[in-house]
Formats: C-alpha cells, structure tokens, sequence
C-alpha cells in the first residue's frame, strides 16, 4: 500500500478524541449538574428544596415556551428579536379586554364579559393576535426578502410603542383571582406540554423535516420541491403564537398587564437554544436541547441570587457562558465535517 500523499492527509484530517467529541456532544448536561451539584453545596442544601425548586419552575415557564418557538425559528436559519415586545402587548391588549372589554379606535367594540368568557375570550385573542403578528413578520421576510433581524427588530420597536400607547403606558390592575391562577402551576404544566409538541413536531413530522431542511439549505430545499416561503412563514406564525401565550401568562404570573413586561425575553430565549446546542446558522437543534439550556439560564439565575452575587455580575457570568456555548458550537460543527 502506497503512502498517503500531502493532498489527501489534508483532505482526511485526524478524527477528535472519542473523549472530547463526547464532552461536545454531552457537556451542557455536564454543566448543568455541576451547577446544581455546587449551588446546593454553597446554599447548605436549600437549592434543591422543593420550594426553591418551584420556584425555578415558575421562573423558566415563560422562557422555556418562547425558546420552543424560538428553536424552530433559529433551525430554519432565521431569528425573531420581537418575541418580548409581543409579550407585552399581548399581554396589555388581553388584560385590558378582559376587565374592560374590547376598545380599540375610541369605539367599544364589546362590554367586559363575566370572568370566565373572559378569560377564555382572552386567551383566545392572544393567541390569534401572536399569530397574526407572526403572520406579517413571516410574510414580509418571505415575500419581500427583508432579513429576519431588520423585520423582526422593527416588529420589536413598533409593537412595543404600541404597547405604552394602547393604555397611555398604564398598567392593566386588579385581575380576577381566577386569571392570576393561570401564572402558578398550569403555566409550568403548559411550558412542559410545549417542549413535548415541540420535540415531536421537530422528530416526528414531515414539517420538522422541512424545518431542517431549510434551515441546513434552503436553495436545496427548493429545488427539493419544499415550499421554502411557506414553511419558514410557519415558523414564525408558531413563534407569534407562543409570545402571545406568554403575553397572558405574563400577565397572570405579575398579576398586571404592564407595557414594561417581557423586557429581554427573546434574548433569553436564544440564549437557551444556543446553550440546548442549535446552531445559529440553522439547520441543527431540538426542543429537548432547547429544554436543558432553559434550565441552565434558570438555575444559573435562581442560584447566583442565592448566593449573593452582585446582579450585574450575573449578567456578566451568562454572557460568558453563552459566548463559552458558541465557541464550543463552532468547535463541534468544523468536526463534525471531519
């Protein structure tokens, strides 16, 4: 047997090592039990009291539903940077109807119905109105070929203007009991059922399929024959429908309506699918990555609080461990091409 020219050793680089391949492949879960493992050493054991781990619960509900849409945004190869200003108007525009009825225009369009009609009817406009915004932002990036980051970051200024306007920048108070509930437990039971829609959506059906397709080549889907426009308008109509979820979720879980709601949820959300492993170049990722990197942010977050670190610290601690999961990411997609 001949030698190996120069040519073909460059073009057939050495493997990485089984050992480091696996530490890519796993280490987010490898993070998030030394996480857990060292908070509830410094913490003498309150971290994992069940109290405190429902709290932790509560507190990555509304993220882990958004990150579900925002990973089916980002492995379509897009990004949705409005989701947060969705939150709030949403959430402002449904509280509203339901205490007062549905305004809009300076004409009452219908009288505050009973609680429960209107709570029912409250849900059911945030999710059709999370749809709709989701609908112009996927239309207009599909059709007119605007990048999802301009179109989505004028979707985040005009909806959060809209969102001190349609109240003059006041809260929406005083909800029902029976509203307020919704922000306790169901909405970890609905962020649970989400991950799960979401896993199977990606694995299990023909859509997930395209999804991927698209985002690892969208030309190739093409030519495939995969609507490409209709799918990645899809994609973002289901992100506009979860932000609207969260928007009444939000509100129910502060107990407000309040403009100011869902400042930074969508960079949370693409911090967790970046932390859960997608890549930001589309094509890889799955909602049970996606859930990881959510407990991650929200361990990191629940235990830096307790052990006292400064909040501006905290922000600088999960910027480096983003950029950490970056870099990794960029590590393990060159070698999986070897």
């Amino acid at each position: 047997m001949s030698p190996a020219t120069p040519q073909a050793a460059a073009a057939s680089p050495p493997r990485p090592p089984r050992a480091l391949r696996a530490l890519l492949d796993y280490g987010i879960l490898l993070f998030l039990a030394a996480l857990v493992l060292y908070f509830d050493l410094a913490t003498q054991g309150r971290f994992h009291r069940a109290d405190n781990l429902h709290n932790i619960g509560l507190q990555v509900a509304i993220n882990g539903i958004l990150a579900v849409g925002m990973t089916l945004v980002i492995i379509s190869g897009g990004i949705d940077l409005s989701v947060g200003s969705v939150v709030a108007f949403v959430g402002i525009f449904a509280t509203n109807t339901l205490m007062n009825g549905l305004a809009f225009g300076g004409h009452v369009w219908m009288h505050a119905l009973p609680v429960g009609p209107g709570i029912a009817l409250a849900f059911g406009l945030a999710l059709a109105l999370g749809a709709f915004i989701g609908l112009v932002g996927g239309t207009v990036i599909t059709r007119l070929n605007v990048p999802p980051f301009i179109m989505t970051l004028a979707l985040y200024t005009a909806i959060r203007g809209m969102a001190y306007v349609y109240t003059n920048a006041v809260p929406v108070g005083d909800l029902p009991d029976r509203f307020t509930w919704w922000g306790g437990a169901p909405m970890v039971i609905i962020a649970v059922i989400a991950f799960a829609v979401g896993e199977f959506t990606l694995r299990r059906t023909r859509f997930g399929r395209y999804v991927y397709a698209v985002g690892g080549n969208e030309e190739a889907s093409r030519l495939s024959g995969v609507r490409v426009a209709a799918v990645k308008t899809w994609v973002y109509v289901m992100m506009g429908t979860l932000g609207g979820l969260c928007g009444v979720l939000q509100a129910a879980r502060i107990g407000s309506g309040d403009p100011e709601a869902g400042a930074g949820f969508e960079l949370n959300a693409i911090a967790a699918v970046v932390l859960g492993g997608a890549s930001l170049m589309g094509g890889r990722g799955t909602a049970l990555g996606t859930l990881v990197g959510v407990l991650v942010i929200g361990v990191l977050n629940n235990g830096l609080q307790q052990v006292g670190v400064s909040p501006y610290w905290q922000l600088v601690i999960k910027g480096l461990v983003i950029l950490l999961a970056v870099v990794l990411d960029q590590i393990k997609a060159r070698w999986m091409k070897v």
